[in-house]
C-alpha cells in the first residue's frame, strides 16, 4: 500500500490531465491572500501570508507566491493547501518571483528581494539551492534566460544577467535606464526591460553594450512585459496594454515595431 496516499504534486510530472485545472489562473492581493479562478470566477481563496502577495507563479497543480511578509509558500492547486513556507529572512520582503528552467531533477523558483539579493529555492526541500548579490538595491523584477541563466531588474536602475552555475556575481550588467527597472523578458537572444523611467528597452544579449532600441509609447512607468518570438505585451501605470508586433528591419539586426494600445 502507498504510505502516503496525497503526495505533495510534483511540479516536474507530465501535465496533470484533471479538467479542473483548465482555464484557471491565480492572484495576489494587498489583501494577503491569493485566490484561483476560471472564467466563471474565484474558485477558491488561499490565505496564510500576514503581508501583501507581491508575486507568485504556477507551474501544474504547484502555485509558489512571495509576500512583503518575507516568506515563499507553496501551494497545491487543486487543494488550496499550503505545503510549506519558506523563509527568506526577516524583514526581507519577496518582490518578484519566477520557475527556474535549468533542467534539473528538481523544481526550483528564484526570487529577487527587498535586500538587493536574487536566491534560488529548492521546492521540494525547501532549501535555498543559489543565493547571487550584485545589485546595489532592491531587485524588482526577475526572469529565467536560456537553460541556466536569469535576468533581474533593480531599484539601482540596471539589468543583470547571472549564471547560477558560476560565482556569486552577476556575470553582465546593462545600463540605460534611468529609473528603477521594474520588468523584464526573454524570448531568444532578446530581452526587454520596463522601467519607472516610462520607456522599454530592446537589448541583443549577443551584443549587450547598449540597447537596440528604446520605446518610449507608455506616459507611464512600465510594470509588466512579456513576449514572443513576434511581440511584446506591456502594461503601465498610464492604464494602457500594449501589443507590440517586431519586424526585422534591412540588414536584419534591429526591429520596428507596430504597436495597438488598449485603455
Amino acid at each position: 500500500p502507498n504510505p502516503n496516499p496525497n503526495p505533495d504534486p510534483d511540479p516536474n510530472a507530465e501535465p496533470d490531465p484533471n479538467p479542473d485545472l483548465e482555464d484557471v489562473f491565480v492572484s495576489g492581493s494587498y489583501d494577503r491572500t491569493l485566490k484561483i479562478w476560471d472564467l466563471g470566477g474565484c474558485r477558491s481563496t488561499l490565505r496564510g501570508h500576514t503581508d501583501w502577495v507581491s508575486c507568485l507563479a504556477m507551474r501544474r497543480r504547484v502555485i509558489v507566491s512571495g509576500a512583503y511578509d518575507a516568506t515563499i509558500r507553496v501551494w497545491n492547486a487543486l487543494s488550496g493547501e499550503c505545503l510549506r513556507v519558506l523563509e527568506a529572512g526577516e524583514g526581507n520582503s519577496l518582490y518578484c518571483l519566477t520557475w527556474v528552467k535549468d533542467g534539473g531533477a528538481n523544481a526550483r523558483v528564484a526570487t529577487g528581494t527587498h535586500h538587493r539579493q536574487v536566491q534560488i529555492w529548492d521546492v521540494e526541500s525547501g532549501q535555498l539551492a543559489w543565493q547571487g548579490r550584485g545589485h546595489e538595491k532592491m531587485v524588482y523584477a526577475i526572469q529565467s534566460f536560456g537553460a541556466e541563466g536569469l535576468v533581474t531588474g533593480s531599484a539601482d536602475h540596471t539589468v543583470k544577467i547571472w549564471d547560477q552555475h558560476g560565482s556569486r556575481g552577476a556575470c553582465l550588467t546593462l545600463h540605460g535606464h534611468t529609473q528603477p527597472v521594474m520588468a523584464v523578458a526573454t524570448v531568444d537572444w532578446r530581452l526587454l526591460s520596463g522601467s519607472y523611467d516610462e520607456s522599454i528597452k530592446l537589448w541583443d544579449v549577443r551584443r549587450p553594450d547598449q540597447p537596440v532600441r528604446t520605446f518610449r509609447d507608455h506616459a507611464g512607468a512600465v510594470f509588466c512585459l512579456a513576449a514572443d518570438g513576434r511581440r511584446m505585451f506591456s502594461g503601465s501605470v498610464d492604464r494602457t496594454i500594449r501589443i507590440s508586433a517586431f519586424g526585422p528591419a534591412p540588414g536584419g539586426n534591429t526591429w520596428g515595431a507596430s504597436a495597438e494600445a488598449w485603455a
